[in-house]
Order: structure tokens, then C-alpha cells, then sequence
């Protein structure tokens, strides 16, 4: 898209072959920009000010401009571009560029356009630098082409700081504030910190006091649809946004930045935080409230899918046990005819065979211990991350030997590629396996808990069942695993 001051859009064929001749004398300014807002040292008028004096230097007469609004810190540009197109049409034509990084912002690209124009026979001209065909001029164009690179990483760096020094002052850094703050401001008008919007607020509180009743996303939002409440977008509330909403520790006066804490006034206490955490910590996935009288009922699995093993009637075979008027009950998993474990497990035999199952793994230390002791934390992988940079460090090393770049230059860009890499592999590197949780107290708690199992009525082993968050597989054939199981710690 042409900038601001750029003159009418031209076809390049056209207007190339009207250009006069000599072409030797004549020139073509390259002007470049980010934005059309760009009003820094490299803004437009000053690249056209530094062009005209270079041509006036050199001798030349500037017969066409060219103004371009296309990002160099994109990193890619189309080869066959107005640049190439003029230089095939007029034969050593002049190219004037106002500084090096304006021709791009990568060396790869900044020296290719230069190559590029150099092999269909134009004259490259920076300012301040000369013509590039002199030895000495190539040399500075790659000194700094290279630091034409090292810009955007340096604004980056610099925004970086910027906000890594505004965290450690004790203000929010970055971002917008959770829904139910605004943020303040300063008489310079630079902002500071959070406060709280208290009719946001109110729904926010709500929210996390519903949940702590009900304890479900879909229950909470069905109960503060019911209640006239929306979201911060005005909508009726959802799974998703009861969900992102509660997880939001910001919520309790407290954000990171940087490694730097910053602190605010808590729409929602510590009390309050901590009660809706531990709601979520004890629902296991697909688990749900249910009034049913059966023992396995959101207790067992299937061995297959992962769905739940349902209560299903039937009227007809009279292999299921526990007849209901006319039907009898069977345990299935609901997922059929999706799932190929579609086998019908007479009632009273498979709660006989899991609850046994239990009453054995309570026994047995070397079936409970994987139930209770933290599997080893799995390490990151970064394996593509740790791809790409080895593919850079290459590029950078083969950029390097073709365009001559000093030792000092390579090394400096290497430098972060290192350090990151070096990072990442730690990251990657094996966990340390967590200690064993079946202490002795836990054994005596296991153990008193299954002296007890005898003398449990059918109430009392569903209530068991449920309290400890038992979780069992039932396997193809009928075989059955406990997976999962809480134990009370000492």
C-alpha cells in the first residue's frame, strides 16, 4: 500500500521504458517505511532528503521514486518486485537507498535485494556509503546490514525492559486487567495499578460463590443465567466462561510479571480463592452429581473408550440379575455403538467383582502405591524449538562464509541462539521421581479403612466409594482395575 507521500500507484512497465536515457545517469529512489505513522529518524521525508543529496553527490538525476509501506521486519519479500522489474527494463539503471536498513531488516534479505540488483546489471547506491561496487563500500553495507538486523531485536529488548522495569516498581506491566478492575492512571497518564470496578465485581464474587455450591461449570452458568447475570461481553454465561473466570488467580490481588509480584486490591479473598480450588481439584473429569441407588454408578469405566459404564435395562435374554416389573439390569458402556466394548455385564456380578477389586488393592501396598504417589513430572519437549535454532545457528554460519561477515559480528549473533538453546535442553532434561507416598500412616489408614469393609450395607459402600473418588476400568471380558483413589494423608 503506497504511503502518505507516496505519488500515484504506476505500472512499472510502462513507466520504465518512458524513463530517458542515459541510464548510467539517471536514478531510481527507494523509499521504505514500517508504517504510514512512522515518523522516526528513517520517516519519509528524511529518506528522501538523504536520497537526493546522495544523487546530487554522485553526480545523478533522480527520474523516479519509489515508496513502499511493506514491513521489513516481515523477513520475506516477493523477488520479482518493482525494484527487479525496472532493473530488467533499463539496464544500469541507479538504485539510491537512504541507509541499509531500508532496503529491509535481515541481512539475508538487505544483501539479496542488493545482489539481486547487482546481477541484472543496476547500480546500488546507499547513502552516506557510497556505490556498493566499490570493495570498501560492500564492506560497510554488511557492517551494517548486520546491525539493520540487530534493530527490531533491540526495540524488542528495549519494550521488554521497559516493562520488566515498570513490574519491578510495583505497577501492572502488560495486558489487560481481569474482568472486574480498571486500570488506573497516573497525572502523566501512564498507568499504574488495578482497581476495582465494583459493579464487575459483584459478578465476579457471584460467580465463584455459586460455583463453591454447586461445583460444575455447567451448573454455575445454568444458576447465574437464571439469576439475570451476563458476562463482561454482555452474553448469557457458559461452560468456557465459568471456567476461565474461577482458574484467574489475578482475581486475588496478585500478578506476575518478569519474576516481579505486583499487588492490588483482591476482588476475591484467599478463603474464598481456596475454597472454589479445592471444588475443582476433587471433581475428576466426567464426573457429575447423581441421586442413583447403584453402587458403580459415575464409579466405573470402560477399559476402551475412558466413557462411563451405564445401568441399562432390558426386557428380553433374562441373564441380567436384580429383575425391575419387567426388565432386567445390566452394565454397559454408554459410548456403544461407538465404542466396540458393547458386552452387557450382569449387575450383580460385575459390583460383586469391583468391589472386591477395591477391598484387594486396599490390601496390597504394590496396588496402591501408583494410585497414591505423583507420577514423575514429564519433562518439556522443545525438540521442534531446539530444531529451529540449530537450523538458524547454521543459516547464520552459512550467511557468515558467503558474505565475509567478521568473527565479532557472527559471535554476537550467535550469542542469544546459544543461550536459548542452552535453556531449553535443561528444560528438557529428566524430572526427579517424586518420593513415595505410601508412608506407614497411610498403610494404617488403608488398613483401618478396609477392617471396615465387611460390615458396609449397599449405601454405606457407595457413599465409601465416592468419598475416596474411586475410579475403576472395566476391561473387554470383564476384568476390572482400580485406576483411581484418594486416601486421606496424615
Amino acid at each position: 500500500m503506497p504511503s502518505k507521500t507516496s505519488p500515484s500507484p504506476i505500472t512499472f512497465a510502462t513507466d520504465a521504458k518512458t524513463l530517458p536515457l542515459p541510464y548510467s545517469k539517471q536514478a531510481v529512489g527507494a523509499i521504505r517505511v514500517s508504517t504510514d505513522q512512522q515518523e522516526d529518524r528513517h520517516g519519509p521525508e528524511r529518506q528522501r532528503r538523504d536520497i537526493e543529496r546522495e544523487a546530487a553527490y554522485a553526480g545523478l538525476t533522480l527520474a523516479h521514486w519509489l515508496e513502499e509501506s511493506v514491513s521489513g521486519a516481515k523477513g520475506a519479500r516477493q523477488h520479482s518486485n518493482a525494484y527487479y522489474d525496472l532493473a530488467r527494463d533499463n539496464p544500469g539503471m541507479n538504485f539510491i537507498f537512504s541507509a541499509s536498513n531500508r532496503v529491509a531488516r535481515h541481512v539475508e534479505i538487505i544483501v539479496g535485494i542488493a545482489r539481486e540488483l547487482q546481477k541484472l546489471g543496476a547500480v546500488v547506491w546507499v547513502s552516506g556509503i557510497g556505490n556498493l561496487s566499490h570493495p570498501r563500500n560492500w564492506k560497510e553495507f554488511l557492517r551494517d546490514a548486520v546491525d539493520a538486523e540487530s534493530d527490531y531485536t533491540n526495540i524488542v529488548r528495549q519494550l521488554t525492559d521497559g516493562k520488566r522495569d515498570k513490574a519491578q516498581l510495583g505497577h501492572w506491566a502488560q495486558g489487560r486487567v481481569p474482568w472486574g478492575y480498571k486500570l488506573a492512571r497516573d497525572e502523566r497518564g501512564i498507568s499504574t495499578l488495578p482497581v476495582i470496578d465494583e459493579a464487575a465485581a459483584r459478578v465476579v464474587r457471584r460467580v465463584f460463590e455459586v460455583y463453591t455450591v454447586h461445583g460444575g461449570n455447567l451448573l454455575t452458568a445454568r444458576q447465574l443465567n437464571l439469576e439475570g447475570l451476563t458476562t463482561a461481553e454482555g452474553k448469557a454465561w457458559g461452560v468456557s466462561a465459568v471456567a476461565s473466570l474461577i482458574r484467574n488467580e489475578r482475581y486475588t490481588g496478585r500478578a506476575e510479571f518478569y519474576g516481579h509480584v505486583v499487588e492490588y486490591p483482591a476482588i476475591i479473598d484467599a478463603e474464598a480463592w481456596a475454597a472454589v480450588q479445592a471444588v475443582i481439584k476433587g471433581r475428576r473429569k466426567g464426573e457429575r452429581m447423581t441421586s442413583s441407588e447403584h453402587l458403580l454408578t459415575g464409579v466405573a469405566r470402560c477399559g476402551v473408550c475412558g466413557g462411563a459404564m451405564s445401568y441399562v435395562l432390558s426386557s428380553g435374554g433374562g441373564r441380567g440379575q436384580g429383575k425391575e416389573g419387567n426388565y432386567y439390569r445390566y452394565l454397559r458402556c454408554a459410548r456403544v455403538p461407538e465404542c466396540s466394548h458393547s458386552k452387557n455385564y450382569r449387575m450383580g456380578e460385575m459390583e460383586a467383582a469391583c468391589w472386591t477389586e477395591f477391598t484387594r488393592t486396599l490390601a496390597e501396598p504394590d496396588l496402591l502405591r501408583p494410585l497414591l504417589t505423583d507420577a514423575p513430572a514429564a519433562p518439556s519437549n522443545h525438540s521442534r524449538r531446539l530444531a529451529e535454532i540449530a537450523q538458524e545457528m547454521a543459516d547464520t554460519l552459512t550467511r557468515a562464509v558467503r558474505y565475509g561477515l567478521p568473527d565479532d559480528v557472527v559471535s554476537a549473533a550467535l550469542k542469544p541462539l546459544q543461550l536459548e538453546q542452552e535453556r531449553l535442553s535443561r528444560e528438557d532434561a529428566p524430572r526427579p521421581v517424586p518420593e513415595d507416598a505410601l508412608t506407614p500412616e497411610v498403610r494404617e489408614i488403608a488398613a483401618e479403612v478396609a477392617a471396615g469393609l465387611p460390615n458396609l450395607k449397599p449405601e454405606g459402600r457407595r457413599e465409601l466409594l465416592r468419598a475416596l473418588r474411586v475410579r475403576m476400568s472395566v476391561q473387554p471380558g470383564g476384568a476390572v482395575l482400580v485406576t483411581a483413589l484418594d486416601l486421606p494423608r496424615a
